[in-house]
């Protein structure tokens, strides 16, 4: 068997008419867009938007491995020196084909990835190309359904929820609470959710300290210490009459 299955491509974008991604690879892969870098994807959305999709260039074919990356090398320094902006992370050459990495080398790279931060500086350069952007109905579904899977993990899902409880006692204003509580009232719930909310809540136990805050905040305004004190004082006797 022939080992010159290889070529190298080049991705270009239409719209402004020159190369954005230099690759190697064998049988379809030039023709895969997924998964790409976030500068590959990024690009591949904008062209998206503008009715286009990414062009292919075969470069060369019938090529051995080495030799590929060696032209892989070459296209990438070429474009660079011409001032293309390529989405390439690196200068080529890496890589190998068909292989998948071990479990202490996985276990390697996510140690080496725990616990980097995103500069500031970087974070706004990523929020400023967010701004205004646009997702259209096929990407936003593919959001929606990465974002459903996330949850069906159950040990995922309580580290996400987990953050969220945190962020809402540590980031938001009592106004911006009340602006949320707004948006959620009047908000339909299937059948399903309303048996999961009464199945979670049943046998739970709420304190008279509880139950009196819950009473004053119905009332819509501030309560000084001694009618707080009142109030539970009252829910208690009660509570002890009724037994």
């Amino acid at each position: 068997m022939s080992d010159r299955l290889f070529y190298v491509y080049e991705h270009w974008r239409p719209d402004r008419g020159e190369c954005f991604y230099v690759g190697k690879g064998r049988g379809g892969r030039a023709n895969h867009m997924k998964p790409r870098n976030a500068h590959h994807m990024a690009i591949q959305a904008k062209l998206a938007r503008l009715g286009t999709c990414v062009e292919v260039r075969i470069v060369a074919d019938g090529l051995s491995e080495d030799d590929a990356f060696a032209l892989e090398r070459e296209r990438i320094a070429f474009w660079r020196a011409d001032g293309a902006d390529l989405a390439n992370m690196t200068d080529g050459g890496e890589g190998f084909t068909g292989g998948r990495h071990g479990c202490d080398t996985r276990k390697k790279m996510s140690s080496s990835r725990t616990g980097h931060s995103t500069s500031a500086g970087m974070r706004k350069k990523i929020s400023d190309k967010l701004k205004g952007r646009k997702f259209s109905k096929e990407t936003l579904a593919k959001m929606a359904e990465s974002q459903r899977k996330r949850f069906q993990n159950p040990e995922q899902a309580e580290k996400i929820l987990s953050s969220l409880r945190m962020a809402s006692k540590t980031n938001q204003t009592p106004e911006s609470r009340r602006k949320r509580a707004g948006k959620l009232r009047g908000v339909p719930r299937s059948e399903e959710c309303r048996a999961k909310i009464s199945a979670s809540n049943k046998g739970r136990t709420i304190s008279v300290e509880a139950r009196a805050k819950m009473a004053i905040a119905k009332l819509g305004k501030k309560q000084s210490k001694e009618t707080v004190e009142k109030r539970i004082a009252t829910i208690k006797r009660k509570r002890e009459l009724s037994k």
